[in-house]
């Protein structure tokens, strides 16, 4: 769900969008073939709301000091025993870094805790209904139907889903938005416009001065 507070607060709307959420990770079960599909959602549900307890409240995550903590790998290996940091680090492509920052540090504990405490079939569940949840959208139909009848209806209220062409649009530029729009830049926006728009701008800013040199109540 979107934050820890789909998890954790007592609101309607967000009780509403725990059912719905309950639902659908039944539903994502029972299509894999599960024959206990509602306990298996149960015990995701039960989990991620245990990940969800160990993360900071969003107004924390606004705060950009309190979310830079740097520190060795060996450091947040001892500060978060339960996970194998080293085989996380590598399998992220960062086994070489000798530093980083850990923006929710007391998180990064409770989770190595949870790594280690909790029992191996449930993470394997977890995981599952992640990884189906995160490909909805390209798995056949029935697990298109219901991603969307979650993240589309009963979170934001959409009434039905984007054409193919459409969602191929977001694809492409989630993945190559840069390149396709220095393709687009290199035909359509030679160097006489860029320098018309730099004038423009170089002309607000000018006259936003003045008019900002002018106003005698400004220090």
């Amino acid at each position: 769900m979107p934050d820890r507070d789909y998890y954790l607060k007592d609101d309607e709307r967000l009780a509403k969008a725990r059912t719905a959420y309950e639902g659908y990770l039944t539903q994502l079960a029972s299509l894999t073939g599960d024959k206990d599909a509602a306990a298996t959602a149960k015990t995701v549900l039960a989990l991620e709301r245990s990940i969800a307890e160990a993360h900071w409240s969003k107004v924390d995550l606004r705060n950009p000091v309190k979310i830079y903590n740097p520190m060795t790998p060996a450091e947040l290996a001892q500060s978060a025993p339960g996970m194998d940091w080293a085989a996380f680090l590598k399998a992220g492509q960062l086994g070489g870094v000798d530093r980083l920052s850990v923006s929710q540090p007391s998180t990064a504990t409770a989770v190595a805790k949870l790594v280690a405490d909790v029992p191996l079939e449930q993470w394997k569940a977890y995981l599952r209904l992640r990884v189906l949840d995160e490909s909805g959208d390209v798995l056949p139909k029935a697990f298109r139907e219901a991603r969307f009848a979650f993240h589309g209806t009963a979170l934001t209220g959409a009434k039905e889903e984007k054409p193919r062409w459409q969602k191929g649009i977001d694809e492409v530029n989630g993945a190559l938005g840069e390149a396709v729009g220095k393709v687009y830049v290199e035909r359509h926006f030679p160097p006489a416009y860029k320098a018309r728009m730099l004038q423009l701008v170089k002309n607000l800013l000018d006259s936003y001065g003045e008019s900002i040199d002018g106003l005698t109540w400004m220090s």
